[in-house]
């Protein structure tokens, strides 16, 4: 398993919690600027538009949401469409079938993340997360992980997780996202 700080020339899809965690006080710091140098090795770091949604749909009080704003209009941002949509539904079955759980409920949000990275079948696209609930194995495997520390001890704040897409645990006709178009 990598470092994320060695990761390069990668699309890296951002969970809506990266940026939440990122617009903490000191988080940036703590986690020695981990966007920045992401961007600095020349990763194409995204958002989906459903993320922009999560972020942006909080208090219009909220001081991070300037942040949010900030960042969402200076990277890259997948549009969420009916392929998107349909793909996010042939990933909730599979997450249910593969989770032996036809009874769980995955957030539609997640759903939609993993479907823009299957919308893209020729091409490798990460997922960076702190959630391995949801984006759990074998659906996902973890490509690099790091830990983030509270400033005022050595418990836990945050565990980054860069992600990919286990296509071959999918059913065969989702594997190349066929109903892509």
């Amino acid at each position: 398993m990598k470092e994320l700080r060695e990761i390069r020339n990668s699309n890296i899809l951002l969970d809506a919690n990266i940026l939440i965690h990122y617009a903490a006080e000191g988080f940036a710091e703590r986690s020695g600027n981990i966007l920045r140098i992401l961007h600095q090795n020349k990763n194409l770091l995204t958002v989906s538009h459903i993320t922009a949604f999560e972020l942006l749909n909080c208090d219009p009080k909220d001081r991070r949401r300037e942040k949010y704003l900030k960042f969402v209009n200076g990277v890259r941002n997948h549009p969420v469409n009916q392929a998107i949509f349909q793909n996010a539904a042939v990933l909730s079955n599979e997450c249910k079938r593969l989770a032996r759980s036809y009874n769980r409920i995955f957030p539609i949000p997640d759903l939609i993340l993993g479907a823009t990275i299957l919308f893209y079948p020729n091409d490798t696209v990460y997922l960076l997360t702190t959630d391995r609930n949801d984006f759990f194995d074998p659906l996902w495997e973890l490509v690099a992980h790091q830990q983030i520390l509270k400033e005022e001890n050595e418990a836990v704040e945050a565990d980054l997780y860069l992600l990919t897409l286990n296509r071959e645990v999918l059913l065969p006709q989702y594997r190349k996202a066929e109903i892509r178009h």
